[in-house]
């Protein structure tokens, strides 16, 4: 199966018309021009089911407006704040539900305000990624919504204020580190045990696409009914998807846009799934890779 649209927005579109068929009560919606925002909202999106659909700063697609209207919520929720999603572009959704922002200073206090929000002072796990690069964050929205875990994100060298507040407020038993040492630091990795009780996980592989593998290694070693596939390239196709994916238990892995990673051929042989979905068209992901997937899984 393809889940795709003309452009990131009509993906998003795509996504959320597979994912919620008969409307939903609330819908998030992200910027479409970075990846942090929405990424950081999957967990909350499982917690209080919505699609997450996307705007540019300062208008929202036509495409988007049909599906917000086909959608029904009461509520609204803007992730990120007016230099994401502006001010007008909310009053515009004021049309359709009530509007509420979620929101801090940067893209460390949005992703620090997101978990609040999600999870009140508690977290029994935490996900942590870098916030300067998105593939690492792709692969662990849905490991992080499926695992009621909040994403929180650092930088190479440091963690913010922000996610320290935070992290020291939920003080979570374990701490999932996403992407190896050019992702995020030792110094951070050893730095974020002060903040786990219990223990602190790195999940890193040599490249971005191994890291998606033993991402889904580590959330389903009994196999998986369902994976997502995107591309390792490019982060919109997988940005609304964290969440779905999240609700259905099944993990995103990342692939080339012509071919499909050693790495991940070997963990979707392990998964076993019975569905393969493809995020976004054949510019992101071709038919090459669709039909290599369909080879190796024997569909």
């Amino acid at each position: 199966d393809r889940w795709w649209g003309s452009d990131r927005y009509g993906t998003a579109v795509a996504v959320s018309q597979a994912g919620f068929p008969s409307g939903a009560s609330t819908v998030y919606i992200a910027t479409g021009q970075n990846f942090p925002d929405a990424l950081a909202a999957a967990p909350l999106a499982v917690n209080e089911p919505g699609p997450v659909l996307l705007v540019r700063r300062d208008s929202i697609p036509s495409q988007t407006i049909v599906e917000i209207q086909r959608l029904n919520p009461d509520r609204v929720v803007v992730l990120g704040g007016t230099a994401a999603v502006s001010a007008s572009v909310a009053d515009e959704l004021t049309t359709y539900g009530q509007v509420e922002r979620i929101a801090g200073a940067d893209r460390y206090a949005t992703a620090a305000e997101i978990a609040r929000v999600a999870f009140g002072s508690s977290a029994e796990t935490v996900f942590v990624a870098v916030g300067t690069s998105f593939p690492d964050a792709v692969a662990a929205a849905p490991v992080a919504a499926g695992d009621s875990a909040p994403i929180l994100l650092v930088q190479h060298n440091s963690i913010p204020a922000a996610t320290r507040a935070v992290l020291r407020d939920m003080r979570p038993k374990k701490i999932v580190v996403v992407g190896g040492g050019t992702s995020v630091s030792s110094s951070v990795v050893s730095a974020l045990g002060q903040f786990a009780s219990d223990t602190v996980v790195s999940i890193a592989g040599s490249d971005r696409y191994e890291t998606s593998a033993l991402l889904a290694a580590y959330a389903h070693p009994g196999g998986a009914a369902s994976v997502f596939v995107a591309t390792g390239t490019a982060f919109p196709d997988a940005l609304t998807a964290g969440a779905v994916a999240g609700a259905k238990h099944a993990p995103i892995v990342l692939v080339r846009q012509n071919s499909l990673p050693g790495s991940v051929s070997a963990e979707l042989l392990d998964l076993d799934p019975r569905y393969v979905t493809v995020l976004g068209g054949t510019a992101a992901v071709s038919n090459t890779v669709s039909q290599s997937l369909m080879d190796l899984l024997g569909d």
